[in-house]
């Protein structure tokens, strides 16, 4: 056994005794730890206040709950039984398409990615411990092929990423879906959702403006704002849906 290893060991022993944890998740940690610091005291601090972070995850018995061992999706408030993947996208494809008809339903309304995960784990109490770029794609994916098959308007586009405002990369599954060449510019791709957005308000909305155009989200026009590049001037603009129009002048979404 290395010096290193042997000091690892020790004070794991040593958080142990003073945790109760199991020795095993105590040697897991500090190996963790030793990665991020070489400072001793510095290990021994990290690790213990990792270790007391543990403490208060214990199930409905008090039974301490070793989270390296916990399912990676489950159904409340059975934490420690698998619940399917397969099946959880499922019930998360229900629940997301009324979820999205609900933001619908207030003109101008739009929800973050981590946002739509917290509701989803809410209304069908189905977790998951993936990171959520991993997974909250397959179900607005679903939710796409859905609107698609009953000539809906996308819900998808209702949902934004926090820090800009804008949709995902997965959004383009809408031209997929409808036989078109997927978009390269960030700003075309906007308007495409901005359009569907308006769509799903004049659908699932009481109280839309008679003359109601696409809007993009302030998030995303704050962006703009800040850009110091100069707008293109060659290129002409419907002014319905704000796509790029060709050289016909005809706009190929809205005529």
């Amino acid at each position: 056994m290395t010096n290193r290893s042997s000091a690892q060991t020790r004070l794991a022993k040593e958080l142990h005794k003073e945790t109760g944890l199991p020795h095993a998740t105590c040697l897991n940690v500090v190996k963790t730890i030793a990665e991020k610091t070489k400072d001793p005291e510095g290990r021994r601090r990290l690790a213990r206040a990792e270790l007391r972070s543990l403490l208060n995850q214990r199930d409905r018995s008090g039974k301490y709950v070793d989270m390296s061992r916990r399912p990676g999706t489950w159904h409340e408030p059975d934490s420690d039984i698998p619940f399917p993947f397969s099946e959880a996208l499922e019930v998360w494809t229900d629940a997301a398409i009324l979820i999205l008809q609900d933001v619908a339903s207030r003109f101008g309304g739009y929800i973050t990615y981590g946002q739509l995960a917290d509701r989803l784990f809410e209304k069908t109490q189905i977790r998951t411990r993936m990171r959520l770029s991993n997974w909250i794609g397959r179900p607005l994916g679903a939710v796409l092929e859905h609107c698609h098959a009953h000539g809906l308007p996308a819900l998808s586009a209702l949902v934004v990423r926090t820090q800009d405002g804008m949709v995902g990369d997965g959004f383009n599954e809408f031209f997929r879906l409808k036989h078109r060449a997927h978009l390269d510019d960030p700003l075309q791709l906007e308007w495409v959702a901005a359009q569907e957005r308006l769509s799903c308000y004049r659908l699932y909305c009481a109280d839309v403006p008679a003359d109601a155009t696409p809007m993009l989200t302030r998030q995303y026009v704050q962006r703009l704002d800040r850009k110091t590049s100069a707008p293109r001037t060659s290129q002409v603009l419907c002014s319905n849906c704000g796509m790029v129009l060709p050289t016909s002048g005809r706009c190929d979404w809205c005529d």
